[in-house]
Parts: C-alpha cells; sequence; structure tokens
C-alpha cells in the first residue's frame, strides 16, 4: 500500500513539470507570432525635381531587393489646393532589418527609384524614405506605355561593294508588279538609262549587259531591259570584265569591258519565260510585241518580235509616260521586227556558241505642204509648195560567235552576214505668184493649175516661176 502511495506521487509529479513546461513553450510561441505580425510604417513622398511641386497620379512600387514586388498604391495629398500641398504614401512593412526598392511612376515624368533600409526598429516607430525627386520628360508623348505586339523587320541593304564590283540587291527596290528590267535600273543609285538603251553608272557608260555571266544580244540592251521579269531578278553587278584573250594569257591585253551582269534566282535558272503586248488606237494606230525564252544553266534559246505605226521607232513610252524626243520620226512611220537569240555551252564551260539574228522591215511616208505670204514693198508675193517622200527599208543580219578555250590553247571565231536594201522615192513641186492663188483652190489645186496651164496675164493665174523635181535611188 505504501508502495502504491509512492508512485502515484512521482505520477502526479511529472504531471506538473510537464504542464508547466507546456505553458510555458505556448507562451514563448505568442511572444513570437506578436512579433511576427508587427509593423511599422514607411512613408515616402513625390515631388517635382526641379519646382518641388505636389505630382498627383504617380503610382508607386514597393520592391524587395531581388525586384519582386510586395505592394503598390497610387499616392495620396496632404493639404490639397494649399502652398503646403504635398503628395506621398505609405506601405506598412515587418518590423524587421530589411532592404527595400521603391519605384515613382508618372506619364509625364522618367520613373525614379529610391533604395531604402529598414533598421533599428526597436525604437523607430516608422521609417521615411529619401524624397522621389522626379525629372520631367521633354515632351510628354515620350511616356513610357504598353505596346502591342511589335514586328522587326530587318533592313535589306541596296548596294554593296565588293572589291571594284558594285552589287546591287533586287529585292530591296519596290516596283510594281509585272516590272520590267529597265524599271529596275532606273532606280539603281548612280544609274542611268538612256531613252535608246544606254546605261550610265556613276557617269560611266556601260559596254553591254550580260545574264548569269554570259552575253545576251550583245549590243542591244533593250532586249534584255524591255522583257525580262523583275522577279525573276536576285542581284544586278556592275565591274570591269576581263577579256578572254586576256584571262587566257593572264594579263591584260585588251581594254576590259564595263559590264552589267543580271543574276537570276536560283529558282529562275532553268524554265520558260513569255510576254505579249499589244494596243490599239484611233486613226487605225497599233502597236504589238512579243518576246519568248526558254532558259537554262548552260544553254538559252531566244525569241521576239514586233511590229507599229505609232511613229516611233520604240514601242513602249519612256519613263515618265512621254515618248522620247530621239525615237519621234516626221511622217507616217510603219515598223516590223523580229529575231532571236540561241546560246549553247558545255558542261566544262570550254566551248561555247552564241547566235543572234535580227529582220527590220520600215515604210516612212513624209508629205510637206505649205503656202506662204511675202509682204513687199513692190507687192506681195505668195508661194505654194508641195513634197512626198517615200523611204522603204529592209534589213537582216546574223552574228555567231564561237568561243573553244582549254588550258592550252584559245580560239575565237565571229561570223557575220547582213543584207539591207532602201528604196527612195519622192517628188517636190513648187511655184510663185505675184497675185493671191487662193481662189483656185487648195494647195495642190494651185500647183497643178500653174504646171498644167500657160502663164497667163490674168489675176487668177500669174505665176512667176516654178519647179518640178522627182528623186528614185
Amino acid at each position: 500500500m505504501k508502495g502504491l502511495l509512492k508512485f502515484i506521487g512521482t505520477l502526479g509529479l511529472l504531471y506538473g513539470v510537464s504542464s508547466g513546461m507546456a505553458a510555458r513553450a505556448q507562451e514563448t510561441g505568442a511572444r513570437e507570432d506578436t512579433a511576427q505580425v508587427r509593423t511599422i510604417p514607411l512613408w515616402g513622398h513625390v515631388k517635382d525635381g526641379f519646382t518641388y511641386a505636389a505630382l498627383h497620379g504617380t503610382f508607386v512600387t514597393l520592391m524587395r531587393e531581388d525586384s519582386t514586388v510586395v505592394d503598390t498604391m497610387h499616392v495620396q495629398c496632404f493639404n490639397s489646393g494649399t502652398p503646403q500641398e504635398d503628395t506621398y504614401y505609405k506601405f506598412d512593412v515587418p518590423a524587421r532589418r530589411a532592404r527595400y526598392i521603391i519605384k515613382a511612376e508618372h506619364p509625364d515624368y522618367y520613373p525614379e527609384y529610391v533604395d531604402c533600409a529598414v533598421r533599428y526598429v526597436a525604437r523607430n516607430p516608422y521609417v521615411d524614405a529619401r524624397h522621389h525627386e522626379m525629372r520631367r520628360r521633354p515632351y510628354a508623348s515620350f511616356a513610357d506605355r504598353s505596346l502591342g505586339e511589335v514586328v522587326v523587320k530587318a533592313t535589306k541593304i541596296r548596294v554593296a561593294y565588293r572589291g571594284d564590283t558594285v552589287v546591287y540587291n533586287a529585292d530591296a527596290f519596290n516596283l510594281s508588279e509585272g516590272a520590267m528590267l529597265n524599271e529596275l535600273v532606273r532606280q539603281l543609285p548612280g544609274a542611268e538609262l538612256k531613252p535608246n538603251g544606254e546605261i550610265y553608272v556613276n557617269g560611266r557608260k556601260v559596254d553591254y549587259l550580260t545574264l548569269n555571266g554570259t552575253d545576251f544580244f550583245k549590243g542591244d540592251n533593250r532586249k534584255m531591259l524591255d522583257n525580262l521579269p523583275v522577279f525573276t531578278v536576285q542581284q544586278v553587278k556592275v565591274y570591269d570584265k576581263t577579256t578572254d584573250r586576256s584571262e587566257f594569257l593572264g594579263y591584260d591585253t585588251e581594254k576590259k569591258a564595263y559590264v552589267m551582269d543580271v543574276s537570276l534566282k536560283r529558282e529562275y535558272n532553268t524554265g520558260y519565260m513569255a510576254n505579249v503586248a499589244a494596243g490599239g488606237g484611233t486613226d487605225s494606230r497599233y502597236a504589238g510585241r512579243a518576246f519568248g525564252l526558254r532558259y537554262s544553266d548552260r544553254s538559252r534559246v531566244t525569241l521576239f518580235g514586233g511590229m507599229n505605226n505609232t511613229n516611233v521607232y520604240n514601242d513602249r513610252p519612256g519613263e515618265n509616260g512621254e515618248w522620247p524626243e530621239e525615237s519621234l520620226t516626221n511622217g507616217e512611220f510603219v515598223t516590223r521586227q523580229t529575231g532571236g537569240e540561241f546560246f549553247w555551252q558545255n558542261k566544262a564551260k570550254g566551248i561555247e556558241n552564241s547566235l543572234t539574228a535580227n529582220a527590220e522591215w520600215s515604210d516612212r511616208d513624209v508629205n510637206r505642204k505649205s503656202a506662204t505670204e511675202a509682204y513687199l514693198p513692190q507687192g506681195n508675193r505668195y508661194t505654194r509648195s508641195s513634197s512626198l517622200q517615200d523611204v522603204d527599208y529592209m534589213g537582216v543580219n546574223a552574228n555567231n560567235w564561237l568561243t573553244w578555250k582549254t588550258k592550252d590553247h584559245l580560239l575565237t571565231v565571229h561570223s557575220y552576214v547582213g543584207y539591207d536594201r532602201t528604196d527612195t522615192h519622192g517628188y517636190a513641186r513648187d511655184a510663185a505668184f505675184d497675185t493671191d492663188p487662193s481662189a483656185v483652190g487648195g494647195i495642190d489645186e494651185v500647183l497643178d493649175s500653174a504646171f498644167l496651164l500657160p502663164s497667163s496675164g490674168s489675176a487668177r493665174m500669174r505665176w512667176l516661176n516654178r519647179s518640178s523635181s522627182r528623186s528614185l535611188f
């Protein structure tokens, strides 16, 4: 019995000790929890950095040292409308040592950042941050704004220089759909295109055009300029080209040719190309042309044809929509032309042959008539004249260039055959009168009367002199 009582007393003592320890632990945890939730205010002020005026509408962001956002707010105002007006902000932060970054933003000012350190929390009931003295932007439109999707496109370089070679990137030029090579050449910096097809680059005349490094209607630039679509062109290069003879010998024995080489895009190095244009107008005017090209990396076949009676050598107007003055002719002019080119090169590029052929027909009729009156002291003098000239032209020619070259040999053969013929027919009549012959009729009637009737004393047909001529050659 005595032992049992001793055991029960021991258990009671242990229970009391454990209860006391648990109570003290709960009290300590409660004190710690209270310290964790204790906060102190963090105050700050925002003003104009030049006038020190209050800044309404400023947005303030409180961030930790790692720039993670803790809290945000808009500034509040104290003593609004008075000289002591102040815009401020207040955040409640934990009462423990810490460092914060405070950002102030306003649409008309640059963002202003302030660092703030919280310390000595035991004796300081609050923390004051350094004032935000904000700098105004030059223009309010420069304020930070959230932008939508932004697409960044690379700028294409129009012109590049590779040693002495000028390289133009065709894709960098804005041209209309269906534009031909001539429109691209007109836009090349430093290039000038004449109406007759001559090209000048930086004031220097281009000797001839080449296509992928090979001749194309050598000496007749308009064939390529007027018929090659721009969308097939990758780049245009201008450089001094060494002749085959100089290249073979290893030094310059002949003057280099200044050439403009047109390089096609890879997808157009093999294929077919064609374009046709036709038009009609008043007084039975017409113009038409056709062009076809089959090409590969080692061969090329070209056919073309055209005809018009628009009194011009060229079948299309110039850059500004006007017919070039040097291509206009007098009278009525009709022209027809056709031709072609064949180019072939072997796989080793040791043998190549280029054949071009052209045929042209034209007919020009020029009819001139005039009626003049000269005022003289002894009496007026009246003159009537009429002339007609008919010029018919027909010409055909063919050129062939054959080149064979090996490591030790070079052979170039140029063959030419051509035929042309011009037939000219014409006549001219003129007569002078001392009386006005208008009563007889028009110019032709007056001249017919002067040459068919003998001179008379009548006022109706008194001619002073007359002449007539005919030509045939």
